[in-house]
């Protein structure tokens, strides 16, 4: 314990292979607890308790073949111009990490980060995380964010079983600009199964709370995960239970987002699902988006595109359920903003969101809706075997040309006018 500054209490020299490290603990010491050298083959991390290093507790890069379970990280904090870590993966080809804890990551002037697959000096590749958590990760700084896990540049991952909960300020007083229970940005052909993000928080009124974001990603699947409870506890900030942008290929199935919470502002955004920034071919299929929160703000089930800028095209939603998505100023089951929209809707439906009764053919946001759906003339069958709930059913769709995709609506309510 209480090593120097930037010593290392495990040093794997470069080139080494077939070291087993079991049976251990590291606890209290300036410096990064087990570090990895470049070239390394067969390391074994097993039963082994890391607590309180300031640079980190695990770091290894441009290995292959490093196998860890059974393993705590804990109360790494980073000094001044370092993130806090509790794992990192830089250019790992085939890691197995497995029934590990990364929790309690703080830091004061940087991100802090669960479990990190790094491409500082190059891309991971074929690595598993099953069975781990990344909880309670945090910042005091207001210019910085905190992960559970994150992925920069990283392909053929796959997540199983795995949580990450409570991610955000690093106390009560303090505050993060964003918080990610999962961040996936760039990579390709990554599989989350059976994940769960949960009360991940934001207390900046300009930051915004995820439990699962990508971005620039292709072909990542995200099956049977959970999204419950992102909060932003400030008056500005926005939370997604799914967030995918600029994407292709994504597919996001049997996942659910439930009770999501806005911050108290006019303009928060509280969404189950959001595909937004030219997110392409991506789907989202036999899911449930139920009671987020947009408080003063804005609530969706599913949001498609945004405001402005570049819109999604050619993406796919089916047997999708959106219930009592619920805020002051608009709410809505289903929304795409592209005003031709080129996405196709199937056996979806939707309680709780609409105002008034029936079809409108006014190009008039009114502001509690649960579908609202732009379609591109030229384009046929975009609304396929939609169903419509409530004692309050509306669809709103907008065309010159009259709403000719329309096509086995049905339509649930006291009365239809």
């Amino acid at each position: 314990s209480d090593l120097q500054a930037g010593t290392k209490a495990i040093n794997i020299a470069t080139g080494l292979s077939n070291i087993n490290i079991v049976n251990g603990r590291i606890n209290k010491m300036r410096g990064e607890g087990i570090y990895i050298n470049s070239g390394c083959s067969g390391i074994h991390i097993d039963n082994v308790l890391i607590n309180d290093c300031d640079l980190g507790g695990i770091h290894a890069i441009s290995s292959n073949n490093i196998y860890i379970n059974n393993t705590i990280i804990t109360n790494c904090s980073g000094i001044s111009g370092t993130n806090a870590f509790g794992l990192k993966l830089d250019d790992i080809n085939s890691a197995v990490v497995s029934n590990s804890s990364f929790n309690n990551n703080i830091s004061s002037n940087e991100d802090a980060i669960g479990a990190w697959l790094s491409n500082t000096t190059g891309s991971c590749k074929n690595c598993q995380f099953i069975k781990c958590e990344a909880n309670t990760n945090g910042t005091t700084d207001t210019s910085n964010s905190a992960y559970g896990y994150k992925l920069d540049t990283a392909y053929n991952i796959y997540f199983e079983s795995c949580s990450a909960n409570n991610n955000g300020p690093g106390s009560s007083s303090d505050s993060s600009v964003s918080s990610y229970g999962f961040f996936i940005a760039n990579g390709s052909n990554n599989i989350f199964q059976k994940c769960y993000a949960s009360r991940n928080l934001t207390t900046t009124s300009s930051g915004d709370a995820y439990g699962f974001l990508t971005n620039s990603t292709t072909n990542n699947k995200f099956i049977n995960c959970e999204a419950r409870d992102q909060e932003a506890n400030v008056s500005g900030g926005s939370v997604f239970g799914f967030y995918s942008t600029g994407g292709t290929g994504n597919l996001f199935t049997e996942c659910l987002a439930h009770g999501n919470k806005a911050g108290t502002s006019s303009s928060s955004i509280s969404a189950g699902f959001a595909f937004a920034q030219g997110e392409t071919r991506s789907a989202i299929e036999n899911s449930k988006s139920l009671s987020n929160n947009g408080n003063s703000g804005e609530a969706y089930g599913i949001r498609i595109g945004q405001s402005s800028g570049t819109q999604c095209d050619y993406c796919y939603f089916d047997n999708n359920r959106c219930d009592t998505n619920f805020a002051t100023t608009k709410q809505y089951g289903i929304k795409d903003f592209n005003s031709n929209s080129t996405c196709l809707f199937t056996r979806n439906s939707s309680y709780g969101h609409g105002s008034v009764f029936g079809n409108t053919s006014e190009i008039t946001d009114i502001g509690n809706m649960n579908y609202m759906i732009s379609y591109s003339d030229s384009d046929v069958d975009l609304l396929r075997n939609i169903l419509i709930e409530g004692s309050k059913a509306n669809l709103q769709v907008f065309s010159t040309m009259g709403p000719k995709s329309l096509e086995n609506l049905s339509f649930m309510a006291d009365g239809i006018s």
